[in-house]
């Protein structure tokens, strides 16, 4: 699938911790102060690891620095990519929950369709459902339709905009409870993933790359092992290359064109991965190991 997806907010992210208690308050109102003063950086508090999210790994370098200029003493975590995960088709599932334990049971039946919507839109939600579900019990659909928008099926990365419908579904008089509905759409969720209707998403970035002849090939052979795209002329080489591939590549570009190479490096939309050893390997920034 070669279907383009421009999304906005942070790219990239990295784990930082601060272990005392009064070095993780100061640390959490100078995060606070930069947020403010600039929109495009988020953060995630956390006394155990607090997440940084940006556009760049330049922007996490600033802020870090910023961070260090205030006396403040931090670990901080590998730089991970902020992937997104998304619905990449119309797909309907017809769930019903149902279980008995000897007293009262749990019953609740769901039909929802779930299609892509806007990929920067709030995900939506209708009922068309009428009286086979009462309005009592369409927040435990909605809970966790939320909680999928948050946190997505595949490797934990949040939804982009998506539609959601509750075509029809069906409920006990004594059995159904908003908990009862709740599992229901997440057991419809969870055969909507295994129908092969949700992807990841990861940010593809446009580079720049500006070398003397000497170092073409050597530079051309690195990013087309990145899962680059390259157009290459005889000084300049612009490539799309998904951000993973690309993460430290200062370094890198100094390696091969032995400090001789610079490059510009900007967001240029997010694309299915195409990663052979699936999601698995995608862990959230708050997950990996840190280091100083």
């Amino acid at each position: 699938m070669d279907q383009r997806y421009v999304v906005s907010g942070p790219i990239v992210e990295v784990g930082i911790e601060n272990n005392t208690p009064v070095g993780y308050k100061l640390m959490l109102a100078r995060l606070a102060s930069l947020a403010s003063a600039d929109p495009s950086f988020e953060f995630s508090p956390d006394p155990a690891v607090t997440v940084l999210k940006a556009q760049s790994e330049n922007q996490l370098d600033a802020i870090v620095r910023d961070l260090r200029a205030q006396a403040l003493e931090i670990t901080i975590g590998a730089p991970q990519v902020s992937y997104r995960e998304c619905i990449v088709r119309l797909v309907e599932v017809d769930y019903t929950h149902k279980r008995q334990t000897g007293g009262t049971g749990e019953f609740a039946r769901v039909w929802l369709r779930l299609e892509p919507g806007d990929p920067n839109a709030d995900a939506t939600f209708v009922s068309n459902a009428g009286d086979t579900v009462p309005r009592e019990f369409l927040p435990g659909v909605i809970e966790a339709l939320a909680a999928f928008k948050q946190s997505g099926l595949l490797a934990g990365y949040p939804l982009i905009g998506f539609k959601a419908t509750l075509l029809d579904g069906a409920y006990h008089e004594v059995d159904s409870s908003l908990a009862a509905f709740k599992t229901a759409t997440r057991s419809a969720l969870q055969v909507i993933n295994e129908r092969g209707a949700i992807a990841l998403l990861e940010p593809v970035m446009a580079l720049n790359v500006t070398i003397s002849n000497e170092f073409h090939d050597a530079v051309v052979r690195d990013l087309s092992a990145r899962a680059g795209q390259v157009d290459a002329g005889n000084f300049e080489i612009n490539a799309l290359v998904p951000l993973a591939g690309v993460l430290g590549y200062r370094g890198r570009l100094a390696q091969v064109t032995e400090g001789k190479g610079t490059f510009v490096m900007r967001y240029s939309h997010h694309a299915i991965a195409s990663h052979p050893d699936g999601p698995d390997r995608f862990g959230p920034a708050a997950a990996v190991r840190l280091r100083a």
